[in-house]
Formats: C-alpha cells, structure tokens, sequence
C-alpha cells in the first residue's frame, strides 16, 4: 500500500488496462492482432507462481511475436520485479546482453 502511494498509476494507463480485461475495447482497437508488427527482440517474462496470468500466457504471447524470447522466474509471482528482483535483472541483463 505503501508502494502504491509513493507511485501512483496513471489513470489513463489504468483505464486502458480495465477496458481491455472487460472487453469494453473492440477488437480492432486490441493489441493482440498487431502484435506480429513487433520485430524488436523481446523477452517475455513471467513468474512461476503467477496466480493473475498464469505462465502458460507466455508462451502463447511469444507465438505471436516474431523475435521473442520466454524466461519463467521460479519462486515469482505477478509483481516478479518486487518478489524476486535479483533474478529479475538477471534475466534482463542475459536477455539485453545477447
């Protein structure tokens, strides 16, 4: 809680984020179908224990990305960067290193 107060959301991010899980953004709006225009290298991470989007997500994000990379963190769960924040710039720097 304290965390949230010292680092307030965007309002804009926050809503967008809602409309997406509610389906309240029509289809064509959707990231998801635009996804394959990325050609960046992109590393998807995800925690093991992730109970809000489960790590099998990862794989099915990183199909639809052209140069994507997938590392689960074990013994993390949605908020890996707060839970296991050493593995977490671990994988990053592995990742931007390559």
């Amino acid at each position: 809680m304290q965390y949230r107060v010292a680092h307030p959301i965007d309002p804009a991010g926050y809503q967008a984020q809602l409309a997406i899980g509610l389906g309240l953004l029509s289809e064509a709006a959707s990231f998801e179908h635009k996804l394959g225009r990325v050609t960046a290298p992109t590393l998807v991470l995800f925690g093991e224990h992730d109970a809000v989007v489960p790590p099998g997500n990862a794989e099915l994000l990183a199909a639809r990305l052209p140069n994507a990379r997938v590392e689960i963190l074990p013994n993390a769960g949605h908020v890996f960067p707060f839970e296991t924040p050493e593995a977490a710039n671990q994988a990053i720097t592995r990742f931007l290193l390559e």
